[in-house]
């Protein structure tokens, strides 16, 4: 029998006209660029989600107030001369945070939170790549999809007995599901960043994760069931990346402080999870005086291993754009548990606006079609490489 990833190499070389460009990090992943022919404004958020087993991409972009969404699909889009496709066209209202998630039957989701001083606001929005959204849900501040694909919003009925004092105006900053059954969701109010869990044996606990100042912080659980969190502390001078995860045998909280050399003015990071036990971590981060896309991964015992995507610039074809600081990018892995990330770079051919572009391995997302010609006797040894590789 072909396997899938034949099929899916085989139509993007039939398929796809427009060359990505393969990169490597200094951590062995191994990195394709691909512009998806779309502009929002430079202020923007990207989120990202995999529909479709996880093979196709849907990017989500906010800026003033308005979230659109794209897709990779089969069909050519000739106004772009990309094969990325616009599915929705205002599909949310909002100023808050952007978040995406994907499901195990093959929809997306997306979410604005609201406003801090109630759970009786936000939106969120679900769909599938090929068809479209279905009408907004109101009154969520974000979701997540239980195992089954069912909508798990952070709404006042599902966060009813936490113990979330709305009276502090918390703001959620994430939901998230273990395979467990369990609810997991963070919060951050007054200088803390406190995690609450809803078990389906024991009911509502709670944490205080971290205290201080900090920047937005994300929330993902991994496939045992320990909760994960990321966010941006102030470290005396400039901000950096941490992230912490609760020590199942310990009872306890670890945290890790990203050491990137050189590394100033982060901003709000992403986190996901895979489904072979890893969590990734992605930001976009001034390293050394040029903005550089960063990407943290850790799987069981072992360490954080810290990738640099891409750095000052991103090149794909005859298109090349400037990394822009200051942004949230997107992250979610893909049907081989390999990360993709959204982001902003700035064409200056555009003015105010930047391009939204994808980072992948060229695994499962189908390829532009020069690249996987040029690239096709590449894949064997990526692939190789990746599964050697000490996850």
């Amino acid at each position: 029998m072909v396997s899938r990833v034949a099929i899916l190499t085989l139509l993007a070389v039939i398929l796809m006209p427009q060359p990505g460009a393969l990169a490597t990090d200094a951590n062995g992943l191994f990195w394709l660029f691909q512009r998806t022919g779309y502009t929002t404004a430079t202020s923007s958020q990207t989120a990202l989600a995999m529909g479709d087993s996880k093979s196709w991409p849907v990017v989500f972009s906010l800026a003033s107030g308005s979230a659109q969404a794209y897709a990779l699909t089969p069909v050519r889009n000739f106004s772009t001369n990309t094969y990325w496709n616009q599915i929705g066209t205002n599909i949310l209202s909002g100023t808050g945070t952007l978040s995406a998630k994907s499901s195990s039957d093959g929809r997306v989701g997306v979410s604005i939170a609201g406003s801090p001083l109630s759970f009786s606001s936000g939106s969120a929005i679900i769909g599938r790549r090929s068809t479209g959204f279905s009408s907004p849900i109101s009154n969520v501040q974000g979701i997540a999809f239980d195992e089954a694909g069912a909508v798990v919003p952070a709404s006042v009925d599902t966060l009813a007995g936490s113990g979330i004092n709305q009276f502090s105006l918390p703001t959620v900053q994430g939901i998230a599901t273990s395979a467990f059954g369990s609810i997991g969701v963070l919060t951050s109010s007054n200088g803390l960043l406190s995690y609450f869990e809803k078990s389906p044996l024991t009911g509502w606990s709670s944490a205080v994760v971290t205290s201080g100042t900090f920047l937005g912080a994300d929330l993902a659980i991994d496939t045992i069931g320990r909760p994960f969190v990321t966010y941006s502390p102030w470290l005396g001078g400039n901000y950096g990346v941490a992230a912490s995860y609760f020590d199942i045998m310990s009872g306890q909280w670890r945290s890790s402080t990203f050491n990137v050399p050189g590394m100033s003015s982060p901003v709000t990071p992403t986190i996901a999870a895979d489904g072979i036990g890893g969590i990734g971590v992605a930001w976009m981060a001034t390293v050394s005086g040029s903005n550089s896309l960063m990407y943290a991964y850790k799987n069981g015992v072992k360490d954080w291993a810290i990738h640099t995507v891409t750095s000052f610039s991103v090149s794909s074809g005859t298109s090349s754009s400037t990394l822009l600081s200051q942004q949230r990018v997107g992250l979610d892995f893909d049907a081989q548990d390999w990360p993709v990330i959204s982001f902003l770079a700035n064409n200056s051919s555009f003015g105010s606006t930047a391009d939204i572009w994808i980072a992948y391995d060229p695994i499962v997302v189908p390829e532009p079609s020069a690249v996987m010609l040029a690239a096709v006797g590449f894949l064997g040894v990526c692939y190789a490489a990746r599964c050697k590789r000490a996850r």
